[in-house]
């Protein structure tokens, strides 16, 4: 008999700790596993200069401000959407079917060579807009008026 009020002892204590753990302290261990999480960013790479043969600079890379979202993020705070997509002059519902097609955690670009106006703006409602992220990227300049496009490749 006491080998059988041991063991439901042992088992209301468990339930008791994992009622703590999972419903009680749920907040704290949400924020310690948000911490902890690995993002995988991928890096584009950076195109070279190229120069005439006297020396003049043909092309380079400019740096363009591309923006991200995280559907996982986003997806539930509909003012967060309208809001992003008022910013960026986009279609809420354009954006949204992007997140379809992607991954609920990987970051999906929805607009690319933003002003840094337009940055800016984003920064500052930052608060309002969980899961937006923004990058630098190389963007293609060609001093020539891209008439040199079609033999120095283009990006993007």
């Amino acid at each position: 008999m006491t080998f059988y009020v041991m063991i439901i002892a042992a088992m209301l204590i468990l339930t008791v700790r994992f009622y703590n753990l999972q419903v009680l302290d749920e907040d704290i261990y949400r924020q310690k596993s948000e911490a902890n999480s690995v993002k995988k960013e991928t890096q584009i790479p950076i195109r070279g200069l190229i120069y005439d043969r006297d020396g003049r600079l043909i092309t380079d890379n400019r740096p363009a401000f591309s923006i991200y979202v995280v559907p996982a993020m986003i997806n539930k705070n509909e003012s967060a959407l309208d809001l992003l997509a008022s910013l960026l002059d986009l279609d809420p519902v354009k954006i949204k079917r992007n997140f379809f097609t992607s991954r609920r955690f990987q970051p999906v670009k929805i607009a690319r060579y933003v002003s840094q106006q337009t940055l800016a703006t984003i920064q500052a409602n930052k608060l309002s807009l969980p899961g937006v992220e923004w990058r630098v990227e190389p963007k293609r300049n060609y001093n020539y008026n891209r008439s040199f496009a079609h033999v120095l490749g283009t990006l993007g």
